[in-house]
């Protein structure tokens, strides 16, 4: 039961790509924010964050199934929400709505554009897929439109809850931007195939672009954003060190990937270039940072069992790939 409810959803799909990072620049924008947030203050910007894009995420992958219905099954792909009613799908993406606007009236009803910036979101996300207006079958501007209604959402959100410095708020902007575009690329490009056959017109099948090339290029100007957002602790030791560590892990990374899953590095969901970074150290280091700035040592145990949990389950998620290079037959390099 759990499982089809995690499939119904598509939890899998999004709780580890998405919720991480948006969590991060919460934190991130907590530590920068002048003056510092109360405990009050931040345990409620936590807690509203954390619940909202739970209910938002899941409403955008249920609705865009909602709203494909017909064609994944004229595609012959397989999915729960086609073994259930299409009238329960449909109380189960207005309750999801109403309640995320119940948890912007909760935590900030002395902040009604919350709520406001909250309900664009859902329309901002609803376009890509619902019928009559499908902006994913409208190549460059879909995929724009895709990336901004899937990443930058929450930094419109969080700009109205917390202070947030215009040079940060910008460099995030076009980091989740640049990420969001890089994810939707090779979702079209996955999917390019059952897309054809249904006659769904996307960026990747109208167009034969030099996409290796774009996703190299998207990297670099992540990286270098990256350095601006950093730089005062980038080039310390401690960061000296992480950049050695996390480089490393790259590189195992690519081996994993390349030779036991048998995947592309740049191609497949195994794990997109700093998708690591983004959904497994940022997350846990701000958390751990933030937690022993302010002795929140629940958020420093949250993140631990976010580190944990992947152990336990033995899953390849990318911060397990030197455990499965460690408990993996040597026989599957060759």
């Amino acid at each position: 039961m759990l499982k089809k409810i995690i499939n119904y959803y598509r939890i899998d799909e999004w709780y580890s790509s998405k919720i991480p990072l948006a969590m991060a620049m919460l934190l991130y924008a907590c530590r920068d924010a002048d003056p510092t947030l109360s405990d009050q203050q931040f345990l409620s910007s936590f807690l509203f964050f954390f619940l909202f894009w739970v209910c938002f995420f899941a409403f955008n992958y249920l609705f865009n199934d909602y709203a494909d219905l017909e064609k994944d099954r004229e595609a012959g792909k397989v999915k729960v929400i086609q073994s259930v009613p299409p009238k329960v799908t449909l109380l189960n993406l207005c309750l999801l709505l109403i309640i995320s606007i119940v948890l912007c009236l909760v935590f900030f009803l002395d902040r009604p554009l919350v709520a406001v910036v909250a309900v664009f979101s859902y329309l901002l996300g609803m376009a890509y897929s619902a019928k009559g207006i499908r902006l994913k079958e409208f190549g460059v501007i879909g995929v724009i439109e895709c990336s901004f209604a899937q990443r930058n959402t929450p930094i419109l959100i969080l700009l109205v809850m917390v202070p947030v410095k215009p040079i940060a708020a910008i460099c995030w902007m076009c980091i989740v931007f640049i990420n969001g575009l890089r994810y939707i690329l090779v979702h079209q490009l996955l999917d390019k195939e059952n897309d054809k056959k249904v006659g769904i017109q996307t960026l990747v099948t109208s167009h034969d672009l030099p996409y290796k090339q774009l996703i190299v290029i998207f990297w670099v100007i992540e990286l270098v954003l990256l350095v601006v957002l950093f730089k005062g602790t980038l080039f310390t030791a401690a960061g000296l060190i992480f950049v050695t560590v996390y480089a490393l892990f790259c590189l195992l990374n690519h081996i994993f990937i390349k030779k036991v899953l048998h995947q592309s590095y740049m191609f497949s969901f195994a794990n997109l270039p700093l998708e690591d970074l983004y959904n497994v150290f940022l997350p846990i280091i701000l958390s751990v940072t933030y937690g022993l700035e302010h002795g929140y040592w629940w958020l420093i145990a949250a993140a631990l069992v976010y580190l944990c949990i992947p152990i336990v389950q033995k899953t390849a998620m990318p911060m397990m790939c030197l455990f499965k290079l460690i408990t993996t037959d040597i026989s599957l390099f060759k």
